[in-house]
């Protein structure tokens, strides 16, 4: 039968340093960039032109922009620097149409990198009322672009679809008795984080379940569990670490940060709630997040 799961609640304290926490905030977005200089960067190796190197380096000026916090008061110039990319890329698609799912690519992580901007005005921490289509919405446009960038290596199912060996089943689970749930919209930023892990960890051919549902007292709950590589057990108290990625994870190259978990931790901490993971190396994890609400 093997060994049960090793099931932990996570209680050290973190104290991550100002810069720290300054990428912590934007990581997000800090991955999101990174993912479309890589695209622009692939895109000009199959068809040189000077523009999408000029796109390229614009990618890399803006993730340095945000790693020295100086973001909000030049979103704006950023926001049409994008719009102005969309339309070169549509111009592509009719001058160069045989390279069409490249430009769709393209065109979907920019916008969601449209959204995101916009996240940046919202409080982000003050709890509100979100309808249920959203939680959904969010996290498939997430999918659907991480699916485009992977260039057909795999792809999302959904219920009642069968799983295959190059797709991953999203069973995306909400209880609820409204069509509304309670909680601060940072939380979309832990859905994308924890699935994106879950996904990144985890072979083709699986199922990722999460299940999102309110709790008493007032507040909300997030589970993501997958079948993936696990952590090692002694490492598991160490992955909300900031920038720590587990041994059994190094050979991988996920184009992220490694500061998903260790922003999904601190929320926990924030809001008086619980940080559970429990997991078994080469069989998965699960990840167990709550929130109350502020009285």
């Amino acid at each position: 039968m093997g060994n049960p799961p090793k099931r932990i609640e996570i209680k050290g304290k973190l104290r991550p340093e100002k810069d720290e926490i300054l990428l912590l905030d934007n990581h997000g977005l800090l991955n999101l960039f990174n993912i479309l200089e890589r695209q622009l960067e692939g895109l000009n190796a199959l068809i040189r032109e000077d523009k999408l190197k000029s796109y390229s380096q614009f990618c890399v000026h803006i993730l340095m922009v945000i790693s020295e916090g100086d973001l909000e008061e030049k979103i704006p110039g950023i926001e049409k620097e994008l719009e102005e990319l969309t339309t070169y890329i549509r111009g592509l698609i009719e001058r160069k149409p045989r390279h069409l799912e490249f430009f769709r690519g393209i065109l979907e992580t920019v916008e969601v990198a449209h959204v995101r901007l916009q996240e940046l005005n919202e409080d982000r921490l003050s709890w509100r009322s979100i309808p249920l289509a959203e939680f959904r919405s969010r996290l498939n446009q997430f999918l659907s672009a991480t699916e485009r960038v992977s260039r057909g290596k795999f792809h999302f199912v959904y219920p009642p679809e069968e799983v295959s060996p190059l797709s991953y089943k999203i069973n995306f689970q909400i209880n609820s008795q409204n069509e509304e749930l309670m909680a601060p919209p940072v939380l979309h930023d832990t859905i994308r984080d924890i699935v994106g892990n879950a996904r990144k960890y985890s072979p083709p051919g699986t199922e990722i379940t999460i299940v999102l549902q309110e709790t008493e007292p007032p507040g909300i709950e997030l589970s993501v569990s997958d079948s993936g590589i696990g952590i090692p057990e002694t490492e598991i108290e160490k992955v909300v670490e900031y920038g720590y990625r587990a041994t059994n994870a190094m050979d991988r190259n996920t184009m992220g940060a490694g500061l998903g978990l260790t922003k999904a931790y601190l929320l926990s901490r924030k809001f008086g709630g619980r940080f559970i993971i429990e997991s078994t190396e080469g069989k998965g994890a699960k990840f167990q997040l709550s929130l109350f609400r502020p009285t």
